[in-house]
């Protein structure tokens, strides 16, 4: 596919800008929208109880959203719409106003002001779900008006994908090289339409019969000869076809080739199949290339590892091994210069003779070439390309347009996990009833479980055959909040992870993130919306808190796989206190009390009461735990090291220092970090942020070596990956979001902010590249991101009930299906019955992903497994 290009002079989210067409960029200049509350049930609630608003998608014209009254929003076309293509919307202010500013970001950072009309159109450039928000302003010297938002789905292929529909032919989406000599030809099967009807609303197309697309004699292609083919057949979600179940396919054609194509001329493809001839040319200075991988959201001007890979797959076919040192060409979006020229290098760990990626053989499956082009520096937008190949997806360079707006998109996601509230306008285009809220006649039963009973299960959730016998008859008020995962409604305290986040990192920056307004209820208060956000769990467990201190860790639910959270007759369980969930809140109580006392001092008081309740409860019954499982006493003591060197720092009583060495074993050298985000990870870590006077030099240093000893570690693991990817611990296995999907920065960039290494934050911005897209599958594994972003996540108020997928939710991703019995999920469940093409338990590991909102080993996700190390990872990328 040759894209248009468009000339931009704003490129600040990379949405981009002609004569006539809004520009869209992120974040802005002025003050945020201003819509005061703290999430009473009076205030955080969009509809009145017993009339929850339908769910929507936003599709259709007609939409709008209303930030203030008298401000709406709404696209004139019934989407979904393209990228790079002007979108009609209409402008509704009803006082008088002269400006008006357009973003995907709701903190409209970059961001330009634009004379008011209300009839414009506007471009975006990433795929999915999109939420679009408008502000207005009658002067240059008013403050803003707003925001309104709106949603509309975004979809380069949805027409030909849909084309089968009513009996047609198949339409191919587009051909691209891969190879000088192998066109890879794109024929989608269809698409599932999500409007608010559960559980489905319809699969639109047919299934393509395959029988026949494996023959080189099926094909023919105008000018040369076609010798061989190979194919990829993967799912995009699942849908409701005359009743039944379905799964759209996406066929991946790779059609080999007696010479290389010529460039620049126009061919014809034909198929044996029913599927219509398809006429394209190549243009190896902007037609994209499958072959070129690449962090399709973009760097800081400043980053160091600014790398595009390449390497080709072809399915069942031989890999191809593409020429080493080919020319490479950085070149602009808006005009088509070229603004860098290098050279690019074979991988040292290239070779499945050789490979040995991460300690687990070859994950890769090709020889992998690299491109590094950190010596651009100027903003803007820009794609590599090379001669006789083609380009990769564009990216941004810029501050505000990359890191940045990957954070404020997952705290904004955030939002829509919340428990106990409504969603919907004037905050987001998505419309949800509340849920779980006592006044709806929700109840939550008490029961005698709790997050410690044994080694094994140690916070682990969904023990429903507990329940019953434990049930204690106790009703619990207020245990509504918290955050959602997404395949069920529990509300973990390991959530607070977020909150963790979020406090580090406007302690840290505070520069830059205390403006960080994410248009949700509490934008405008004395807090810093990063840290709004994850109060709504700290609030949870401050409800359920005792009068004793104690504190419980779980809000658990059982339902029906049928049910959305709004609408259905599960029971709620709440557990019963423990030291370790006790320790859990203490410590991040403490943090938060400690950051809030510049922000709002009354409520930095009550945090800091309770955190001191939970703790002493804590600290007098932790003895009670002397006969207990050994796992259980061990992750008690990290627990209660974390907290207590919260405690210190909240309090400046150095009698907590006691308590610290007692739990941790700083004082006698360093200590195995295990993993990050974990309990020894995160005391250590608040050890190093203690003021001098607080901590012993010994300690101290024994706390830096520790992050220093599990970086370099790190380091040496990516560096035996031609993909520079990055996970926490090299002899995990990749399974269930420990893989490289998830940006996981969490050890390397501590250890960077703590001692300075560059090395460590330039490992990391490699490592989220391969997060963003620069990978084999070419995807950014988070939804409405990018240019191919996840579609079909396991979100089930999404997947049953029709809510569209709101940007920003990074999925599991990457996952072994031969590990622990997934492979039943391929033989008899999903994947082998859909059609999936090759054997999925056959192809490179680094390939191992399916869109598909079935499996939940690979798009879900948890609050504080996904979000949380996401959010400080692209925030300290920001930050720095």
């Amino acid at each position: 596919m040759v894209r248009p290009r468009v000339i931009a002079a704003a490129l600040g989210l990379g949405l981009l800008a002609a004569a006539g067409v809004v520009v869209l960029t992120t974040g802005s200049d002025n003050d945020p929208p201003r819509e005061p509350g703290r999430g009473t049930a009076a205030n955080e609630t969009t509809a009145a109880p017993g009339q929850p608003p339908a769910p929507t998608s936003g599709d259709g014209p007609g939409e709008a959203a209303t930030g203030v009254d008298d401000l709406s929003l709404t696209f004139g076309v019934d989407g979904p719409v393209q990228r790079d293509v002007d979108v009609p919307v209409a402008v509704t202010a009803e006082r008088d106003v002269t400006e008006m500013q357009f973003s995907t970001d709701p903190t409209f950072a970059g961001a330009t002001w634009q004379p008011f009309t209300p009839d414009t159109t506007v471009r975006l450039d990433d795929d999915g779900y999109q939420l679009v928000y408008v502000r207005v302003r009658p002067d240059a010297d008013s403050a803003p008006i707003g925001p309104a938002v709106a949603g509309i789905e975004v979809d380069d292929t949805w027409e030909a994908a849909t084309a089968s529909a009513s009996g047609g032919s198949h339409r191919p989406s587009w051909a691209r090289l891969v190879a000088p000599d192998v066109v890879q030809v794109r024929v989608e099967t269809g698409r599932i339409r999500w409007n608010g009807n559960a559980p489905f609303d319809s699969f639109i197309g047919s299934h393509l019969d395959t029988e026949g697309l494996d023959s080189p004699e099926s094909f023919e292609v105008t000018g040369t000869t076609v010798t061989g083919v190979s194919r990829i057949s993967r799912p995009l979600g699942a849908g409701d076809l005359d009743g039944g179940y379905a799964a759209p396919l996406i066929h991946d054609l790779y059609l080999t080739l007696a010479a290389p194509l010529t460039l620049g001329t126009e061919h014809t493809v034909s198929f044996a199949a029913d599927i219509e001839p398809l006429t394209f040319s190549i243009d190896d200075a902007s037609t994209v290339s499958s072959s070129i991988h690449v962090n399709q959201i973009g760097f800081a001007p400043n980053d160091e590892g600014k790398i595009a890979l390449i390497s080709a797959v072809t399915g069942d076919a031989d890999p191809i091994s593409l020429a080493t040192a080919q020319p490479f060409q950085v070149r602009r979006t808006a005009d088509d210069s070229v603004v860098f020229d290098g050279t690019t290098e074979r991988t040292s760990t290239s070779g499945p003779a050789t490979a040995n990626e991460w300690g687990k053989g070859d994950l890769t499956g090709t020889v992998v070439d690299e491109a590094d082009f950190s010596a651009v520096t100027e903003p803007g937008r820009y794609r590599v390309c090379i001669t006789g190949l083609g380009c990769s997806e564009d990216f941004s360079i810029g501050a505000e347009s990359t890191w940045r707006r990957v954070m404020v998109a997952v705290a904004k996601s955030a939002y829509h996990q919340r428990s106990g509230t409504a969603l919907g306008f004037p905050y987001t285009a998505v419309t949800r009833p509340r849920s779980f809220h006592p006044d709806d006649g929700w109840t939550f039963e008490r029961v005698e479980s709790t997050m410690i009973d044994e080694g094994y299960s140690i916070g682990q959730d969904d023990r429903f055959d507990d329940y019953e016998a434990g049930a204690t008859g106790e009703s619990v008020p207020n245990a509504w909040g918290g955050h959602y995962d997404a395949g069920d409604w529990n509300s973990r305290i390991q959530h607070l992870e977020y909150l963790r986040m979020g406090l580090d990192l406007v302690s840290l920056f505070p520069a830059s993130m205390d403006d960080v307004e994410l248009a949700i209820p509490e934008s405008g208060d004395a807090i810093p919306d990063l840290i709004d956000e994850g109060l709504w769990d700290l609030d949870l467990y401050m409800r359920l808190q005792r009068n004793d201190g104690a504190v419980p860790g779980m809000v658990d639910q059982r339902a029906d796989e049928g049910d959305t959270s709004w609408d259905n007759q599960s029971r709620v369980f709440v557990y019963s206190p423990d030291v370790w969930s006790s320790y859990v809140y203490a410590g991040v109580a403490a943090q938060a009390a400690t950051v809030l006392s510049a922000y709002d001092s009354d409520r930095s008081a009550g945090y800091r009461d309770s955190a001191l309740a939970a703790m002493t409860w804590a600290e007098d019954n932790r003895a009670d735990l002397a006969n207990t499982d050994e796992g259980v006493v061990d992750a008690v003591e990290a627990e209660r090291a974390v907290a207590a060197a919260a405690m210190l720092q909240m309090t400046g009583d150095t009698s907590w220092h006691d308590v610290f060495i007692d739990a941790s074993s700083l004082d006698d050298g360093p200590h195995d970090l295990l993993d990050c985000i974990g309990p020894w990870c995160n005391a250590a870590w608040l050890y190093t942020q203690l003021d001098a006077d607080l901590r012993e030099p010994v300690v101290y240093d024994n706390a830096v070596a520790s992050f220093a000893s599990a970086a370099n570690a790190l380091l040496d693991a990516q560096a035996t990956s031609p993909f520079a990817f990055l996970m926490e611990r090299p002899d995990y296995p990749i399974v269930w979001g420990l893989g490289p999907s998830t940006p996981h920065g969490v050890t390397l960039l501590r250890a960077f902010v703590i001692t300075g290494d560059d090395r460590y934050r330039t490992a990391v911005v490699r490592g989220a590249s391969f997060s963003l897209g620069g990978n084999p599958l070419n995807t950014v594994f988070a939804t409405g991101l990018g240019a191919t972003s996840v579609r079909a996540p396991l979100i089930l108020d999404v997947k049953v009930g029709g809510l569209p997928v709101w940007p920003g939710t990074f999925v599991y991703g990457i996952h072994d299906l031969g590990f622990d019995g997934s492979d039943d999920w391929v033989e008899n469940d999903v994947l082998i019955p859909d059609g999936v093409e090759p054997h999925p338990l056959e192809v490179p590991l680094l390939q191992s992903w399916y869109d598909h909102s079935s499996l939940p080993m690979m798009n879900e996700f948890t609050f504080y497994q996904s979000h949380a190390p996401t959010l400080w990872t692209m925030g300290v990328l920001a930050a720095t």
